[in-house]
């Protein structure tokens, strides 16, 4: 019997170590940074779109790149190509524009509508980091557009340096982060906050918050005569931003602004509601399929 137990324990041993073996994981490099044009130091974990498309920021690197060494960091995107192989595709280049953020060390966010959301460690007006938007240009390799959506001021009334931040929406579409230094009970070197960022809202005026346009673009397309349904702010002297929409309206169905204005309004707060909505043969989409909604403005 001791004989059968031990050859049973060999058999059983055997099994695991094969089965061990053969679950090995298999590593292999897609990219390799280092060229400064391309970026340096990727320190952030990268998001996919449904395409499959890889995103994330480079801590250094980017334009002009050697010899002059820009530090102030990238965005980038990488896409397979044919034959298994990946492709690195620049965003975004930190530094190029005045006041704008420098270092993105945290990792990205997209909104509804495809634009991407992340922090830069360094920079801005006030030299202690920014929250960015990045909005991507009509059709394939269209030019991404920054916007500079917050710059931290640091001190103990506000934080600083937002570093390897991973930004948060709630289901308002607010966005939810961190700070190394500042806050009540830092400076410059010591503290840190948690922060809260309305990034459509400012001085009172109201824009049109990246979540509240997807729950009106549901709405519409509820609709029987719509197919499709964007919806962007346009700007309004009085209040920053004016809800509006476009839609593609199905066959057979004529297009009735009025009514689905009302349509609308009977479904969403006022304030969501669109102010006017204009008809379209398409709806402006870049390479990955999302709609482009600085082309319809």
């Amino acid at each position: 019997m001791k004989h059968l137990a031990s050859v049973i324990t060999m058999i059983a041993l055997v099994l695991f170590v094969g089965t061990a073996c053969a679950a090995a994981a298999q590593e292999s490099v897609i990219y390799s940074f280092g060229q400064y044009a391309d970026g340096r130091y990727p320190a952030s974990a990268m998001i996919s779109d449904a395409s499959g498309n890889l995103y994330g920021t480079a801590v250094q690197g980017g334009l002009p790149g050697e010899p002059y060494f820009n530090t102030n960091g990238t965005v980038y995107e990488l896409s397979r190509a044919a034959g298994g192989t990946w492709t690195e595709t620049v965003l975004y280049n930190f530094g190029t524009v005045a006041r704008d953020g420098a270092n993105p060390s945290g990792s990205l966010t997209f909104d509804a509508a495809g634009n991407l959301y992340g922090t830069a460690t360094g920079g801005g007006a006030n030299g202690v980091g920014i929250v960015f938007e990045l909005s991507p240009g009509a059709g394939p390799g269209g030019a991404w557009t920054e916007k500079v959506l917050y710059n931290f001021q640091g001190g103990t009334t506000d934080g600083a340096n937002p570093e390897r931040v991973t930004l948060v929406w709630d289901a308002k579409g607010n966005l939810y982060g961190t700070t190394k230094f500042g806050g009540a009970y830092g400076s410059g070197t010591t503290g840190g906050t948690v922060f809260e960022l309305l990034p459509g809202r400012a001085s009172g005026k109201v824009e049109v918050l990246p979540r509240s346009a997807a729950e009106v673009e549901i709405v519409l397309e509820e609709h029987p005569s719509v197919a499709e349904a964007a919806v962007a702010g346009v700007p309004d002297e009085r209040w920053g931003e004016q809800v509006t929409a476009w839609v593609v309206t199905r066959d057979g169905h004529a297009f009735d602004e009025a009514a689905l204005i009302a349509y609308a309004r009977e479904r969403l707060a006022g304030y969501k509601c669109p102010k006017r909505v204009f008809r379209r043969a398409a709806l402006p989409r870049n390479h990955v399929g999302k709609i482009v909604r600085s082309a319809l403005r």
